[in-house]
């Protein structure tokens, strides 16, 4: 599976949260990760930046998702804490997980959290 079919499925099918309930337990574990207080915070895949809404109002957030055009593989923006939630297992080859985990494991500067 290329990226651009990552995007298309993304397009039809929309993110993984089913409930607005399965989208918060994910998230406040997320946040149990990490100090996000005053954080410089990079969602990889952010889809709608639903995160946005759990983190602390110091945090500073920076969505990028397939579906706005912004590969992450070109994107080279350093931040604090980089969070890649829910997009591995859509990629399908384990050559592309190994390249996207490598490339923002660069990204991170205190934490990388899938």
């Amino acid at each position: 599976m290329n990226l651009a079919s990552v995007a298309d499925y993304h397009r039809l099918h929309g993110d993984d949260y089913h409930s607005d309930r399965s989208r918060e337990v994910k998230y406040r574990a997320i946040l149990s990760l990490a100090d996000f207080e005053g954080a410089d915070v990079l969602d990889v895949g952010c889809g709608e930046r639903r995160f946005d809404d759990y983190l602390p109002a110091s945090a500073r957030y920076t969505g990028i998702d397939l579906l706005e055009g912004v590969n992450v593989l070109d994107y080279r923006t350093r931040h604090g804490i980089v969070v890649a939630n829910g997009i591995l297992y859509r990629l399908g080859e384990v050559g592309q997980v190994r390249k996207l985990i490598r490339h923002v494991w660069t990204l991170a500067e205190t934490a990388l959290i899938f």
